[in-house]
């Protein structure tokens, strides 16, 4: 890792529009989604000219939920050694306490994006995907994120019920997003 990495997480609760947020803040930008290969170590991940983002887009769910479950070892051995400067990820599986700490630990700077989406809301898009996942999960996840907001930025938690593009054209004037988007890498 190089003096000055720096990390975006995005976090909210099941169906708060993470994926699609984060789509729509560097959908419009070339990328590769790396596959490392079976057997090896490192995680998948979705290469920009700047940057790059944990996991990948595609079908209901996206970016950190499209890895395994025991991918948050791997992926802090990773961020030691990886060539990027600049780093988003989105999604539950490594939006925990431990996570934050370890990247926090090895040098990086870390930046908590909280999409505060009302909870209503945030069912309908569950809802609306198609997805039936466990309500007793979802409550799970809920409370977790309650237990989160510390870690948020101040001036970066986002009101989930604004549309897509108000999130987006906030989100974009994020500092890492930023420089992901300018290709600074």
């Amino acid at each position: 890792m190089k003096s000055g990495s720096a990390m975006l997480y995005l976090m909210g609760v099941p169906g708060s529009g993470k994926t699609t947020l984060l789509g729509a803040a560097l959908g419009d930008l070339p990328c590769a989604v790396v596959w490392p290969g079976k057997g090896n170590p490192q995680p998948v991940y979705t290469e920009y000219a700047g940057g790059a983002q944990l996991g990948y887009a595609q079908g209901k769910f996206g970016g950190t939920d499209r890895l395994s479950m025991n991918i948050q070892p791997r992926v802090l051995d990773w961020m030691q050694g990886c060539s990027f400067d600049r780093l988003v990820a989105e999604g539950d599986r490594l939006c925990n306490p431990s996570f934050f700490a370890g990247v926090i630990q090895m040098g990086w700077r870390l930046s908590v994006v909280w999409l505060d989406t009302p909870l209503d809301v945030a069912a309908a898009r569950r809802d609306a995907r198609g997805t039936r996942q466990n309500r007793s999960w979802v409550a799970g996840r809920i409370t977790k994120i309650g237990r989160l907001q510390n870690w948020a930025d101040a001036g970066w938690r986002l009101d989930g019920s604004q549309t897509v593009e108000q999130l987006a054209e906030r989100l974009c004037q994020h500092p890492i997003i930023r420089d992901i988007r300018s290709g600074i890498a």
